[in-house]
């Protein structure tokens, strides 16, 4: 087993050091153990480094990526006075600059989720079927002009409330639904499942994807690992939504996974656990909200 820790100098430093565990035989019926402790003080500044250099460039090229996008829309509005070439070029130009948006906003996820920046620090309380309800509405639009429909399964009754940020959770669904969407066939249904346990809520998103291959499975939330199946329906991504997913789920408390068997639909899920009704603070009232 391995484990990350703190260590503290004579100075009162601290420093951080991996700690391995591994089992030893010494005899027919004696075992011991082999501990390796090792400074990650370099690993951890590099790694830091990097994050930081992602998030200044990612920062960076925001503005003129978002005024390129301007432009695009420009031209779109003004297509007419153009010939059937150059509105193939505007539209392979729109095509690419939304790809790059799309590429910017993931590093800027990895690098909050990296730095533990306050924006992805910052919880809410939600009312989960409310939330789930508001984004099934925003994202109808997006799965019609996919040619899909989003079919929600609400199997808890109530008001159950979780703690989470909300634009975290937001992108969480978003990231999931899309893959559903992008990797089924037209004119199928995406479907998303709500079900609580006495201290979690699970949520789950359906569709009647690819199989996933044995040999990608253990990979799929890897950061930066896109499959050989993926690849083949869509070229491109940088496989860091399925990272930020895992890596956001966990420090907020809960579990991710998937499954994906053969004559069965793709599913995957989350756990976020519930609040419980004497941690949940009320909303303040109107006497209360007022200034004395």
């Amino acid at each position: 087993t391995t484990t990350t820790t703190q260590f503290v100098r004579k100075n009162g430093s601290t420093f951080p050091v991996v700690i391995t565990i591994s089992q030893i035989k010494m005899g027919p019926d004696l075992f011991g153990a082999v501990l390796v402790f090792r400074d990650i003080t370099k690993e951890k500044e590099v790694s830091q480094a990097k994050s930081e250099f992602i998030s200044i460039a990612s920062h960076q090229l925001r503005t003129p990526v978002s005024g390129l996008n301007w432009l695009t829309e420009g031209l779109q509005f003004t297509s007419q006075n153009l010939t059937s070439k150059q509105k193939g070029y505007v539209k392979d130009l729109s095509t690419l600059s939304k790809r790059l948006t799309e590429l910017i906003e993931d590093l800027l996820d990895f690098s909050r989720l990296e730095l533990k920046t306050g924006e992805v620090a910052e919880k809410h309380q939600i009312e989960v079927i409310g939330f789930i309800e508001e984004f099934v509405k925003e994202m109808g639009a997006y799965a019609d002009s996919k040619k899909h429909s989003i079919t929600l399964n609400a199997k808890i009754t109530g008001h159950p409330t979780i703690e989470i940020n909300k634009k975290a959770l937001y992108n969480i669904l978003q990231n999931i639904l899309s893959n559903a969407i992008e990797y089924s066939p037209e004119n199928t249904a995406v479907t998303i499942n709500l079900e609580k346990t006495d201290s979690f809520v699970k949520i789950s998103i359906s569709n009647e994807g690819p199989l996933i291959p044995e040999d990608e499975k253990p990979h799929i939330f890897e950061r930066f690992y896109r499959g050989e199946s993926v690849r083949k329906v869509r070229q491109e991504g940088t496989g860091l939504g399925l990272y930020i997913v895992k890596k956001v789920i966990e420090e907020s408390g809960g579990k991710v996974g998937f499954e994906s068997e053969e004559g069965k639909d793709t599913m995957f899920w989350f756990t976020i656990p519930l609040k419980t009704a004497n941690e949940i603070k009320p909303l303040p009232s109107a006497d209360s909200s007022v200034a004395k």
